[in-house]
């Protein structure tokens, strides 16, 4: 074939049975092609090990390709290769049509990994809540070159526990229109927080060492809610969430609140909903789902409200959630957190294992087969006794 196939005509030779002899044909570029949409398909069926060696080939064929750059850079950072990985996707991601929503142009030179001693940067946050949380562990290192100026520009939900914990740093909203104080010269470089990640993993000592709490909540706020369950005589204090806003993965991603009753059961325990856009009426409907009603924050919002959400998870004793904000913010204050993965999970949450460099308090509990939830609920189960009785001593 002498034209390169895009992924939708891809799929649909696929369909009609085309895909094996366009991976055994002549045009490399086109087997490349071919093969990355394999290894998207073992992928999400959770062969990540095949889908990867598929992705390397691929990228061996036509390693120009921006869709395998993207691809196999995430899939590296999947198998612990984070320098290679976060290069290559960062080298391929901006080609795409798809993350040119996403790319903030700004007119300053981009940052390149150049000393930051008495230079200013800007540095823009992208993606999701729970990406933008991430994200924000590389300010330590950048921090640390002694920069004369570092500004921010995130996501208005953020600013105020970004602001509290980073009183050297400009924090700005993010908003169609940048701010004009962000679009002056007086900045030496700019760069997305992810895309700076990759420069700043350099000047780790060990970056596979998981990362201690780099955010700090309002400790009143904490008192507060601690206060407020010891004097009810809650004095095991369980935050539950079950699902995902995004709209690629979330369905994937969330459970059901009826398969989470059998971990609800021990009336020890005071169980509260962290589930950022369930209000009173939906948590009123879910009762007989969860077999009893989780305690409510109706000071707060958590959909909105993450500096007070922030303190609500800092206040418990544990945390159980899908692969969300919750998980990444009860990471980042040290609240111990069960994390319910899906059978095909995330890159960030590797391939294998209970532990994750991203954050020392969280456990990872995978799905052994996809789509089904039951194994999971029972390790959880396990793991919720273990913390409660370890409290208890």
């Amino acid at each position: 074939m002498k034209i390169e196939l895009d992924q939708a005509e891809l799929r649909k030779q696929a369909a009609r049975g085309k895909l094996a002899q366009i991976i055994h044909g002549n045009d490399d570029r086109d087997r490349a092609s071919a093969l990355g949409v394999v290894a998207a398909t073992m992928r999400e069926s959770g062969a990540v090990e095949l889908s990867h060696q598929m992705l390397e080939e691929a990228f061996q064929l036509d390693p120009s390709n921006p869709e395998l750059q993207r691809s196999l850079g995430l899939s590296r950072c999947r198998f612990g290769d984070l320098s290679s990985g976060l290069a290559l996707y960062d080298k391929g991601r901006w080609k795409l049509k798809s993350f040119q929503p996403v790319y903030r142009d700004f007119p300053q030179p981009e940052w390149r990994g150049e000393s930051l001693e008495g230079k200013a940067i800007l540095l823009w946050a992208e993606q999701g809540i729970g990406d933008q949380v991430m994200q924000v562990r590389c300010l330590r290192w950048i921090l640390e070159q002694e920069p004369r100026r570092v500004a921010i520009e995130c996501d208005s939900r953020l600013h105020r526990l970004l602001q509290n914990n980073y009183p050297e740093v400009e924090f700005y909203l993010q908003s169609v229109v940048p701010d004009q104080e962000l679009t002056g010269s007086d900045f030496d470089f700019q760069s997305s927080l992810f895309s700076a990640w990759k420069w700043t993993y350099a000047l780790s000592e060990d970056v596979r060492t998981p990362f201690a709490p780099y955010l700090k909540p309002d400790s009143n706020l904490v008192d507060r809610f601690r206060e407020i369950w010891a004097k009810n005589g809650w004095n095991f204090n369980v935050g539950i969430s079950w699902r995902s806003q995004s709209k690629m993965t979330g369905d994937r991603k969330s459970i059901s609140p009826k398969a989470l009753s059998p971990l609800l059961k021990n009336p020890k325990m005071q169980f509260h909903n962290l589930q950022y856009g369930c209000g009173s009426e939906e948590l009123e409907e879910l009762v007989p789902q969860f077999g009893r009603r989780l305690l409510e924050d109706t000071s707060g919002d958590p959909m909105n409200n993450l500096y007070q959400l922030t303190a609500q998870i800092s206040a418990l004793d544990l945390v159980i959630s899908v692969d969300n904000t919750t998980v990444h913010l009860a990471g980042t204050v040290g609240t111990s957190c069960l994390v319910m993965l899906p059978k095909f999970n995330d890159w960030r949450w590797g391939a294998s294992g209970t532990e994750t460099y991203l954050y020392e308090s969280l456990f990872l509990i995978r799905q052994n087969q996809t789509g089904s939830w039951t194994d999971v609920i029972l390790q959880a189960g396990l793991k919720l006794r273990e913390f409660s009785e370890g409290r208890q001593g």
